[in-house]
């Protein structure tokens, strides 16, 4: 019986990716940027995992902020974009790629990161 429940955990997919934060500096030349940099503690970490039946959590954003959730290959061509995290993670769980970029888009930042597929 214990092999079974193994077995049943097993069968469901379950990625936690570590993701990067590009702020609007990246994209628009007139933003200033007001945050205080003084602080010499590394920025917190932000993981987002992505499951089959739990859908998509990301530890410092909430998924209902998140405007676009994008796929791209390796050579950067994008292989979707979704407006719903359902739709995204069907989409992730179906392609035939080895590793992928994720990105998701909110009003103010973009946050990114790299996932190899099993």
């Amino acid at each position: 019986m214990l092999l079974l429940g193994a077995a049943a955990q097993a069968s469901e997919q379950t990625y936690t990716v570590p993701l990067e934060e590009s702020s609007p500096t990246d994209t628009d030349p007139d933003y200033v940027d007001v945050r205080d940099k003084g602080h010499r503690m590394p920025p917190r970490p932000i993981i987002c995992v992505i499951s089959e039946n739990e859908g998509v959590t990301i530890s410092t954003v909430s998924v209902e902020d998140i405007d676009t959730f994008e796929l791209y290959n390796q050579s950067g061509t994008c292989l979707g974009r979704f407006t719903e995290a359902d739709s995204f993670v069907t989409g992730l769980f179906s392609i035939n790629a080895s590793t992928v970029e994720i990105r998701f888009v909110t009003a103010n930042h973009t946050y990114y990161g790299y996932l190899t597929l099993n």
